[in-house]
């Protein structure tokens, strides 16, 4: 989700790209479920105060100029927003990944064995959900797999970027080529 934060639409040059991969059927992209619920709430906790800001700006730029503040139409709901957003992931040729069905009991083991990406306070149940849609979909055949996240602490070893070693031990498993 944080590789989300504040493109609320996925534009821009990286979005781009990645879409263009896809559509030359160089690479298939993901996006988990979880990663569109977490960011559909950020979007409904900041939407108000960027609306108020964006008006106080602008109010503010008009009375620089000595005129009157025009009207900005409103911001979509969460409805409206989840829609557009769902439109633009598949307009970009992205796959949205499914909720896992894991047991509480995995969960419950992978927590307490403080297993990636859970910490030792217990943190991590929607990243470990996270992590179990993408391993869902690699396996013998994928020849590359990569994880985009500005999560570090979830996902890799220390402060590095380097995959945690439990994840790759997982990813391993499904798939020996995938680790380089």
């Amino acid at each position: 989700t944080n590789a989300l934060q504040d493109n609320w639409l996925l534009t821009g040059e990286a979005f781009t790209f990645l879409s263009d991969l896809v559509a030359k059927g160089e690479a298939q992209v993901y996006v988990s479920e979880i990663t569109l619920l977490e960011h559909i709430r950020h979007f409904k906790q900041k939407a108000p105060s960027i609306e108020a800001e964006g008006k106080s700006i602008l109010s503010a730029y008009f009375r620089l100029l000595g005129k009157k503040s025009p009207k900005i139409p409103p911001l979509p709901d969460a409805t409206q927003f989840q829609k557009r957003l769902r439109k633009r992931i598949q307009a970009l040729g992205f796959e949205v990944l499914a909720i896992p069905e894991v047991s509480h009991g995995d969960l419950i083991q992978r927590d307490l064995s403080e297993r990636k990406p859970f910490n030792s306070s217990g943190r991590g149940y929607r990243d470990a959900l996270i992590w179990l849609s993408f391993l869902h979909v690699v396996d013998e055949d994928t020849t590359k797999a990569v994880v985009v996240t500005s999560n570090h602490k979830d996902y890799c070893q220390g402060d590095s970027e380097n995959l945690h070693p439990d994840l790759i031990d997982e990813l391993q498993t499904k798939c020996e080529s995938c680790i380089g």
